[in-house]
């Protein structure tokens, strides 16, 4: 299977990063100073990088043999569709990056597949969001790390939102796709009376 340009950036940059990491770790012990902040700062984007692609792993892993779309955490609200229109999500979602367009795709799945796909996709961005958290936490926890809070902050908050973006994007394409599966489901039982 060939990788997107996504996922290609995606394990590109964690390597980047850890190389970073590493030139600018060994760069503070020998000189201090500056380089703390680069070090701290390149190890908590290696962080969001490596926990994306170790969750996303884990998560498809797990839900192979797929996921219960019924179940009522992944039916949309109608606040939630309220929500969509006024984030105009419909003129911006295809803008984004797809990590593997392939499990999208309607040529190589069944549309209860994509489904299943979209909402294993939601949890790993869910669980995305929450792990950004931890630079923070771990930042306010160990007492050498809290003046550098701020590049904790930001990093985590962007990682954060960025992961958000894409459980809107699926929270709002699912119910087109339950659809299309319920006309399908329809059709078959018409045909199958007829």
């Amino acid at each position: 299977m060939k990788k997107s340009g996504f996922q290609r950036f995606m394990e590109q940059g964690a390597v980047a990063c850890a190389a970073l990491t590493a030139v600018f770790g060994c760069c503070w012990l020998a000189f201090g100073g500056a380089f703390v902040a680069l070090t701290i700062t390149f190890a908590t984007i290696l962080y969001h990088f490596a926990v994306r692609l170790a969750v996303g792993a884990a998560v498809d892993r797990l839900t192979a043999n797929g996921v219960n779309y019924r179940r009522s955490w992944f039916r949309q609200s109608r606040a939630e569709q309220k929500l969509f229109r006024l984030l105009r999500v419909r003129s911006w979602k295809l803008k984004l990056p797809t990590y593997t367009p392939e499990k999208f795709s309607l040529r190589d799945n069944t549309p209860e597949q994509v489904v299943g796909n979209m909402c294993a996709a939601e949890i790993i961005h869910e669980i995305n969001i929450i792990a950004s958290l931890v630079p923070v936490a771990l930042s306010i926890a160990v007492p050498f790390l809290r003046s550098t809070l701020p590049v904790f902050i930001l990093t985590s908050a962007w990682a954060g939102l960025f992961d958000l973006l894409f459980v809107i994007i699926q929270r709002f394409n699912r119910p087109r796709m339950m659809k299309l599966i319920q006309r399908r489901n329809t059709v078959h039982k018409i045909t199958a009376q007829g």
